[in-house]
């Protein structure tokens, strides 16, 4: 993320998690992309930082729960991106520490064995999903959704 966004990755969590650098040192903010008058106008992130051996021993540990518990507590959402459900066994150790989960399947890429397998291992954990996401579907070639964009916004009636 904090290489799509144009950031340095370090200092990020794997640094802060290590004992090497504090909160303050971590958090990057950025302008969030244009989404409206009632969208946000910076997003708050914190870089993986670098790779280290035992991140999953990292985030399984008190100092990592004692950082999501803070920051949690000053910003409204707090996201962890993590790498797929099925192919890390990080991912599945974060579960218990998270609030909710959002799925992301992409169409014509996440298969339907693929599916059931997140389905089941979210099954195993007492979070559910707060969502789905569907990515790389064409909205044009949705005959419900496509007008929809399309459309001309509405005239007030005041």
């Amino acid at each position: 993320v904090a290489q799509r966004l144009g950031l340095e990755p370090t200092p990020g969590l794997s640094e802060y998690l290590l004992g090497e650098a504090t909160p303050a040192d971590i958090l990057r903010t950025v302008p969030a992309a244009d989404g409206g008058e009632a969208s946000a106008q910076e997003l708050v992130l914190i870089p993986a930082g670098r790779p280290v051996p035992n991140h999953a021993k990292l985030l399984e540990s008190e100092r990592f729960r004692t950082l999501l518990r803070e920051v949690g507590e000053v910003y409204d959402r707090v996201v962890l991106d993590t790498p797929p459900l099925l192919s890390l066994s990080d991912t599945l150790t974060l579960l218990p520490q998270v609030d909710g989960v959002l799925v992301c399947l992409r169409l014509d890429q996440t298969t339907r064995h693929e599916a059931l397998a997140a389905k089941t291992a979210l099954e195993r954990v007492p979070k559910m999903p707060i969502g789905l996401v569907l990515t790389g579907a064409d909205k044009s070639q949705s005959p419900y959704y496509a007008g929809y964009y399309t459309a001309p916004p509405l005239q007030d009636a005041r």
